[in-house]
């Protein structure tokens, strides 16, 4: 499936869409392994749930979200609309400089949404997924 996705997720777009920014879709993203870890290894919470979230200049990104025992979400008090600025600036969240740290103003985030994003930053070719198109 990943060998597809990123063989034809070029060809999915419209020519507007792909003219205004070929960087929409994302290939990868990557997030701090204790940070999520740590969080993660919470008692309340079950399940991983990812969530795929847009930022204002229009590129995709990967939303990492704690769920309880019944598949509910948990969220940080607040969460929602208007949340944050779309770069990666204000709210709750992981990558805040380093991807998939908590910010320093946030000892206890709910939501991990600043991954490192390929494109722009992308793993070195060379592995059974990281041969793909480069643009």
């Amino acid at each position: 499936m990943i060998e597809r996705y990123q063989a034809k997720m070029y060809d999915i777009l419209k020519p507007e869409v792909k003219a205004m920014n070929p960087n929409v879709l994302t290939i990868s993203e990557t997030f701090n392994k204790e940070a999520i870890l740590e969080y993660f290894s919470r008692p309340d919470i079950k399940y991983i749930r990812i969530y795929q979230g847009m930022s204002v200049n229009g590129e995709f990104h990967s939303i990492l979200v704690g769920a309880d025992d019944k598949g509910v979400d948990i969220f940080p008090t607040g969460y929602g609309h208007g949340h944050g600025d779309g770069h990666g600036h204000g709210g709750h969240g992981g990558g805040h400089g380093h991807p998939g740290n908590p910010p320093g103003d946030d000892p206890d985030p709910l939501v991990f949404e600043d991954g490192v994003r390929c494109p722009t930053t992308c793993p070195p070719p060379g592995g059974p997924l990281t041969n793909f198109p480069r643009h």
